[in-house]
């Protein structure tokens, strides 16, 4: 944060991918495969009222993620080769005069400005609305339960290389979590567990997925 108001956020993914499937013959092939993911470079805006509980958020996704490894499809790729707008929003208030009780919205629509070679992800559009209570604390040690919802629309992959057929999905997600604060440091985890889910064609879906994330403020 530069201020009150204003702050950027860099998103620089490492990914290890591993990816089975049938070659040509029908024999199975297994590959994996670590390389740099699409790196994101957002602003926020967050001076829309006093308490800084609205923002928005803008910004780009650059094609510097590996796309062109062998043996992966393009959706599989850890890059997708292209280049991406990226446009969103939050809100965070309390849902008591105690303010134990609080809530927040946010979403985040994506969508490709240009691209390389033959391929042309699908646009997707995230949004989640969630629930936190905020007075419990462990001696020194501040934990949060937190329960979300999340809303996931993803458009039909295009392009020659593209597979309209087998892209694309709309999602519901429940996602129980909690968040550990001591001094400068905040530990988050949850589970998302689908409750809603259509798929266009023919596409592997994980039953769940564990997120965990780790921070420090300097």
């Amino acid at each position: 944060m530069f201020n009150a108001s204003w702050g950027v956020m860099v998103e620089v993914p490492l990914t290890n991918r591993y990816f089975r499937t049938e070659e040509d013959l029908g024999s199975p092939a297994a590959f994996e495969h670590t390389a740099f993911d699409d790196i994101r470079l957002m602003g926020v805006y967050s001076g829309f009222s006093e308490d800084m509980s609205s923002g928005v958020v803008f910004g780009v996704k650059l094609p510097t993620g590996d796309s062109a490894y062998a043996n992966f499809d393009p959706d599989t790729e850890i890059g997708s080769g292209s280049t991406d707008l990226l446009l969103g929003g939050y809100h965070t208030g309390s849902l008591n005069t105690e303010q134990s009780f609080g809530y927040f919205a946010q979403g985040l629509w994506q969508h490709e400005l240009s691209i390389q070679g033959a391929y042309r992800p699908g646009a997707e559009l995230n949004g989640a609305v969630g629930v936190s209570y905020n007075n419990f604390m462990i001696g020194s040690v501040h934990v949060a339960p937190i329960f979300q919802a999340i809303v996931s629309n993803r458009g039909r992959d295009g392009g020659l290389d593209g597979d309209a057929e087998n892209t694309g999905y709309t999602r519901l997600i429940l996602s129980p979590g909690f968040e550990i604060d001591r001094g400068n440091w905040k530990a988050y985890a949850d589970v998302e567990l689908p409750v809603y889910q259509h798929m266009n064609g023919n596409q592997l879906v994980a039953p769940a997925a564990v997120k965990l994330i780790l921070s420090r403020s300097f």
